[in-house]
This record gives C-alpha cells, sequence and structure tokens, in this order.
C-alpha cells in the first residue's frame, strides 16, 4: 500500500465558550466531537468534501468558511488558545515519496487566521480479509 492523503481536520481549543461559533458552522463542517462549556471548549471539525487530492483543497474549503464569519465570531476566534489545520497522511507500507503542496497564499490566509499546521502521519494497518462462510 502506498502513502496516501486522507484529510484536515480543524482543532479549536478555548477558554471560553464555542456554542455560537458551532452554531455557525453546523450544516457545513462534519464535527468530530463538540466539547461546549462556558469556561473551556474543543471542537473537531473535517470539511464535507469527499475525495479530494491534497489538503490544499479541504483547508481553502475552512478559509472560505472563516471568511464568512459574522463580525461578533471574529472575536471569539481570534481569542481561541489553538487553531490547528492538522493534515492526515496513511503512512503505507512502500517507501514511496508523496508530494503535499501547499499554496503561499493558503499558508499566508492561515497565518493571518492564527492557524498552525500539524502533519499527522497514520501507520498503515493491514487487515486480514475476514474468511466467508
Amino acid at each position: 500500500m502506498e502513502a496516501r492523503y486522507l484529510n484536515v481536520d480543524l482543532i479549536i481549543k478555548s477558554d471560553s465558550d464555542l456554542t455560537a461559533f458551532a452554531e455557525f458552522l453546523e450544516g457545513k463542517v462534519f464535527f468530530l466531537w463538540k466539547e461546549l462549556n462556558s469556561n473551556q471548549s474543543s471542537l473537531g471539525l473535517e470539511t464535507n468534501l469527499f475525495n479530494t487530492s491534497g489538503p490544499e483543497e479541504d483547508i481553502s474549503e475552512f478559509l472560505n468558511l472563516l471568511d464568512s464569519m459574522p463580525p461578533d465570531l471574529l472575536n471569539l476566534w481570534a481569542n481561541s488558545k489553538e487553531k490547528i489545520m492538522d493534515i492526515g497522511y496513511e503512512c503505507g507500507s512502500i517507501a514511496m515519496p508523496i508530494n503535499s503542496f501547499l499554496s503561499s497564499s493558503t499558508v499566508q490566509r492561515l497565518a493571518q487566521l492564527g492557524c498552525a499546521i500539524n502533519i499527522r502521519l497514520y501507520p498503515s494497518v493491514d487487515r486480514p480479509i475476514a474468511a466467508v462462510e
């Protein structure tokens, strides 16, 4: 199995309640988790895009959603303590290179929004095929 791109998760952590932010994104993203409290909140999100070829498309989708935030949410976003674009790859068992391009304009947009980038490498899991009885 060759290495392959999986997806991008947006992880947001805040000392404030992110309920309004989650409500704004409802139906626009897939929620991996929502931990919403008045003194500490955390969200894990994925785009609703399927079969993207690399992180640029998923990150651009997130950036476009964030650009459309109402002004009252900009402060909530700005004051969040962690904003991470977590790019996931399955490593594969064949040592073949994989290219993963992010344009300078995407990197600039991420920096302007205070987003960090994390690269997460998942090991391949060879699963035996179940015998048919």
